[in-house]
């Protein structure tokens, strides 16, 4: 495969052990769903953005979140109306459009979903896909299963990559680089050229992915080996006693304000 999701870093995501980072991704995820206060939910959110902020820089924060604005915006326009109890803040005619239910509702959803989505981000974007695929194993997910979650990962980001680089050659080609894009019936004239190259492409990807999963063994019934590890000792320690202080405190969050 040749696009990935994760970014190349030295910070002390980059650096936490793989297996851990995977279980606390599940943990907040979980904890996430848990009916616990909005102010909770929010101190969730916000411990997994600053350590993102930390890590990997603001740049990397604001990117997920201008990924999912469109659907957080939804959710900020169709939920308060199915939630009318509590004070009304806002009424036409018979139907409430905003009340304190509603509010509530509506950032509970944000939350959770921004939240889920910062975890995962944080995962990926700083564990190596080989990396993740020993922590899938290590977890005891099966090889073959870690390394189909590993090649759906891997296989969004290259055909974005892909759907560039035949953008920029249909732009070259027209010498169109300099103009805006066209909109409307032309925009979608022009989108389905670069949608059929994009998909002939990905056919033509087919046998060198094939090759790729049979150098890996997949289908083998012989014994697994492994060239790389995931590496232990003091950094794995390190990494399990930051992640049960993290997990307790959340846990601990969760259960006594609930």
């Amino acid at each position: 495969m040749s696009g990935s999701f994760f970014l190349p870093g030295n910070g002390f995501l980059h650096r936490f052990d793989p297996r851990c980072k995977l279980l606390l991704a599940v943990l907040f995820s979980v904890l996430f769903f848990l009916p616990v206060r909005l102010p909770i939910m929010g101190a969730y959110l916000g411990f997994v953005s600053l350590a993102i902020l930390l890590a990997l820089g603001p740049r990397e924060l604001l990117r997920p979140l201008w990924t999912i604005a469109p659907l957080l915006l939804l959710i900020l326009l169709l939920t308060p109306p199915f939630h009318s109890s509590g004070q009304v803040y806002l009424r036409i005619g018979g139907l409430t459009l905003l009340s304190a239910a509603g509010v509530r509702e509506a950032l509970r959803l944000v939350l959770r979903f921004t939240g889920i989505t910062f975890c995962f981000y944080a995962l990926l974007r700083s564990t190596d896909p080989e990396d993740l695929i020993l922590a899938l194993r290590a977890c005891g997910l099966p090889f073959a299963a870690g390394l189909v979650v590993s090649v759906a990962l891997q296989y969004v980001p290259s055909l974005k990559g892909l759907y560039d680089q035949v953008k920029d050659a249909h732009r070259l080609r027209r010498g169109e680089s300099a103009l805006p894009a066209p909109k409307g019936l032309r925009g979608l004239r022009t989108l389905l050229p670069l949608l059929t190259s994009v998909l002939i492409l990905s056919i033509r990807r087919i046998p060198a992915l094939a090759m790729a999963l049979e150098l890996r063994g997949v289908g083998l019934k012989t014994r697994r080996t492994s060239l790389r590890r995931l590496p232990g000792g003091r950094r794995l320690a390190a990494s399990a006693v930051a992640a049960a202080l993290v997990a307790g405190a959340a846990l601990a969050s969760a259960f006594l304000f609930p």
